[in-house]
Order: C-alpha cells, then sequence, then structure tokens
C-alpha cells in the first residue's frame, strides 16, 4: 500500500500533536503513560492549521543536507525511494531505502581481430652456377703445353682462362659408370669399398706429352690445403673419367688392376700411386711441406721413369724414383686429378707450370739430386751423364 507524500505528512503532523496531548511518544513507543511537559500542554492548547501542511513545499531529490527536520527528512526518503517526482511512493510499513547507483555497465573490450600469421615464403634453393669454361687458344707449335679439355674430359671440370689451373674438379659422375652400364660392368665399381672410389675419380690432361727418347721435367702446384688430388701422367687417348680403377693395396708386388690405366702420380695427401698402386717414398709429413710438385719423365727406356721432386719436413730437397708399365711407347700426357666436389672459388685447387714461368726447384741442385739416384739404382757415371744431356725443362708442343 503506498500513500501520497504530503498526505503522509500531514498525518504524521496530526498523530504527533495528538500523541504529545496523551502524553505518549511518537511513531511507537507503547501504551506507558508520562507526565506532559510544558511544551506538550502547549501543542495541545495549539489548533492545529493544516492550510500550511497542504501547501508545503518538498525538497527535491537528493535532499539537501540543511533540511534537518525528521517529518521532512523522511517525506524525503519517501518520495525520492518511490522513483522522485509527484508519483513517488513507499511500502505502508514503512520508508523504503534508497537504492545504491549502480555504476553504468561497461560493454566488454572486443580484443582486435589479428591476420593469420603467414609462414615466409622460402625462396627455391638453386644451383650453382658454373663460370663458362674458357678453353686456351689452338697450341702453336714450340710454344709450352696447357691443360685442355679434350673430348674424354668430365665436363664439370672447370680450368682458367690460361689453361693452368683447374679451379673445380666438379660434382657430375660419368653417367655409364654411375649407372654400372656399358664399359663400366666389371664387379670393381660394385666393390663396398672401392665402387665409389672407381668413380668419382676424373683427370684433365695437356695438349702435349713426353715422348719415348725424351727427358722432361714440369712442376705442379697445390693451391690449397692438402686434399684428395694428384699430379702426374697418364697415357694419351685412355679413359679418364673416370680415372680407374683404385683398388687399394701397397707395394712393388701388388698388382694394378686389370683395368687401370698405365699412370703415375702424386696424391697432395701423401702417397706416390703407379697405376693407382700405392708405392712408398712420399709420406702424409712430406705432403704437408711440399707445394711445388717437381715430375721429372725420363722416357728414354721402354716405359716413363718418373723423378718425383718435393720437400722433406725440414724443407730439404727430396728426389724419388718410380718405374711404371704398361706405356710401351705411348705419348706419356701430364695430368691433374681429383675426385668430386674439389672446388676453390677464387685461387683454384690446382696449377701446372710447363714453362710458362721460372721453376721453383733450383736446376743445379736438381741435376746432381737426379745424378746420385740414378747412380744408385745402378747407372753408371756414363751412362748418368748421358741421360742427363738428354734433360729439359718444360713441355712444349710439336
Amino acid at each position: 500500500m503506498t500513500v501520497n507524500a504530503q498526505s503522509w505528512i500531514v498525518n504524521s503532523y496530526k498523530k504527533q500533536n495528538s500523541s504529545a496531548a496523551r502524553g505518549t511518544r511518537p511513531f511507537g513507543g507503547g501504551d506507558t503513560e508520562s507526565k506532559p511537559s510544558l511544551e506538550s500542554a502547549q501543542i495541545k492548547q495549539t489548533p492545529v492549521d493544516e492550510a500550511p501542511m497542504k501547501n508545503l513545499t518538498l525538497p527535491t531529490c537528493p535532499p539537501p543536507f540543511h533540511f534537518v527536520g525528521p517529518l521532512v527528512l523522511a517525506a524525503t526518503l519517501a518520495a525520492c525511494g518511490g522513483g522522485g517526482g509527484d508519483d513517488s511512493s513507499a511500502e505502508a510499513s514503512g520508508p523504503v531505502a534508497a537504492t545504491p547507483a549502480q555504476p553504468p555497465v561497461q560493454a566488454p573490450v572486443q580484443a582486435p581481430v589479428q591476420p593469420p600469421v603467414q609462414a615466409p615464403v622460402q625462396a627455391p634453393v638453386m644451383p650453382p652456377v658454373q663460370p663458362p669454361v674458357r678453353l686456351p687458344p689452338p697450341a702453336v707449335a714450340g710454344t709450352p703445353a696447357v691443360m685442355m679439355k679434350e673430348a674424354g674430359t668430365n665436363r664439370s671440370i672447370t680450368l682458367s682462362a690460361d689453361g693452368l689451373t683447374v679451379t673445380s674438379f666438379g660434382s657430375e659422375i660419368n653417367p655409364d659408370c654411375d649407372a654400372r652400364r656399358g664399359a663400366y660392368t666389371n664387379p670393381i665399381f660394385n666393390d663396398p669399398t672401392y665402387g665409389n672410389v672407381a668413380c668419382h675419380k676424373r683427370a684433365v690432361r695437356a695438349n702435349a706429352g713426353v715422348r719415348p727418347g725424351e727427358f722432361l721435367y714440369f712442376e705442379g702446384v697445390r693451391l690449397v690445403a692438402p686434399q684428395n688430388f694428384a699430379f702426374g701422367i697418364t697415357r694419351r687417348n685412355d679413359d679418364i673419367n673416370p680415372l680407374c680403377c683404385y683398388a687399394g693395396g701397397y707395394g712393388e708386388a701388388t698388382p694394378a688392376h686389370p683395368l687401370a690405366t698405365p699412370s703415375m702420380s702424386v696424391n697432395t695427401v701423401g702417397g706416390a700411386f703407379v697405376s693407382l698402386v700405392g708405392r712408398y717414398g712420399f709420406s702424409s709429413e712430406e705432403a704437408v711441406a711440399t707445394i711445388y710438385y717437381g715430375l721429372a719423365i725420363d722416357y728414354t727406356g721402354p716405359n716413363p721413369v718418373i723423378f718425383l721432386v718435393s720437400r722433406t719436413a725440414t724443407g730439404s730437397m727430396l728426389v724419388g724414383r718410380f718405374a711404371t708399365t704398361g706405356f710401351n711407347g705411348v705419348e706419356a700426357v701430364p695430368m691433374t686429378y681429383g675426385h668430386t666436389g674439389l672446388n676453390a672459388a677464387q685461387a683454384g685447387v690446382a696449377s701446372v707450370n710447363f714453362g710458362q714461368m721460372p721453376f721453383h726447384y733450383n736446376q743445379p741442385e736438381l741435376r746432381a739430386k737426379l745424378r746420385a739416384v740414378l747412380i744408385g739404382y745402378g747407372a753408371s757415371e756414363a751412362e748418368a751423364t748421358t741421360k742427363l744431356n738428354q734433360f729439359k725443362t718444360g713441355v712444349v708442343t710439336r
């Protein structure tokens, strides 16, 4: 039940006067009698004028705190609790407490939608660009020889423009050898130890060589740290792609593989080889100490005898002797061989000097060493002198 706020004040005012006249407590306090006070008596004698109450102006909501009268404050609370204005109401049981102000409801903050993270696009891996192979000009008779890519050379081997430096031994394998077909069906190519070696070794030859009756000298130069490449000689027109066939073993008594190309070579990691069979006489210590490899090819007999000139671990000159077989009067051509993956971007891997520049080893000292080795292997002083008279430095074209 609700009452008008103004009527409620008037009635309350009447009740207060009535209670005061009877000497009881207003707004409930029991029926206990008390002695009327002077003020109560005066109020009782004063007639109630309802007209001012009818014109009573209620305070606005919320009530200013300077209105301290109990009746006005109660009416104001009732009016404010009912929503304010002339239509405010309260429950009949008593004044309604004001509802505390609630903070405005904030709309949830939406996190910004992030676009999906795209994985970076990987650029395709392109194979390395091989520089074009520039072959030296056609040989002029009497000029120093150069390395040349003939028909039997692996096409991935690259040479410097002057034909004196191998810049890469490439990575391409002879497809017939790789597939074990044609001339490459021998069991050596499927050997678990040496099969891959048989296909991976490849060589490049010079455009001039040493013929029977000649005694010529050239040098190879290692341009990188010792690796699996070599300087040497092989026969003209024999297969050098691959250069076959290494089958292990050391010593004079170890036979070469039946398919092995007649050759002699010195590997820069150590070891001298005849037809790819190891020979004693060039250790790994000497390989580290040696940068220039001198090869004196004595073809005054049926097969070439090669004198290898190198350095000892202490730096002194060393000359070793290696006899070959199987050449049988065929021209012995300087070569450089290596395995796949031997590359150098700038200086190259291996270089040769056929007389285009001064040789590294002192020639008078070299001749003296050669004489001592010839005599040591049974030549007389006269025979040694005859051979040394045939000795010439450099390899030239015809």
